[in-house]
């Protein structure tokens, strides 16, 4: 009986094999990275990011960051719309900014982000066209809320 994902992924008939991404899940707000696929648990730095380590050898093998809208609007999310995707490591250098409340000490902290920022070097963040024509509705709506509030 397989014990990995990856060992019952090799027993199926034409696998791609395992390809590490980003991926944004609109619905939890967050953008999730396997950089191994490795049996994980979570380890979490602070408020906006937590790294996945591997059972075996406890090593970083991901992360998830939270909070995603919110870093993109305030990048000015009009670039980001229009272009569809964004390095990866601009999101972790903003989690790092924007992130409190954690169980590890500032040095430790900035040392994990340093560590997961190394790691995922390149990496590149993609959104689809729905995703981002509905985060420009959104955001164009928001403007013209504003802009009534001041007449």
């Amino acid at each position: 009986m397989a014990r990995t994902l990856a060992e019952f992924a090799a027993t199926m008939t034409g696998n791609p094999g395992f390809s590490p991404k980003p991926w944004f899940n609109p619905d939890g707000d967050c953008v999730q990275l396997y950089l191994k696929n490795d049996e994980s648990y979570r380890d979490r730095v602070d408020d906006k990011l937590t790294l996945y380590r591997s059972l075996e050898r406890d090593e970083i093998v991901g992360c998830q960051i939270k909070g995603v809208r919110g870093m993109l609007r305030r990048l000015g999310g009009v670039v980001v719309f229009k272009h569809k995707e964004l390095p990866f490591a601009l999101l972790i250098i903003m989690s790092h900014y924007e992130g409190a409340a954690s169980p590890y000490e500032p040095l430790k902290r900035r040392k994990l982000y340093d560590a997961i920022l190394n790691k995922t070097e390149g990496s590149q963040l993609q959104f689809t066209d729905h995703w981002c024509d509905s985060m420009e509705a959104n955001d164009r709506e928001a403007v013209g809320e504003v802009e009534r509030g001041r007449s």
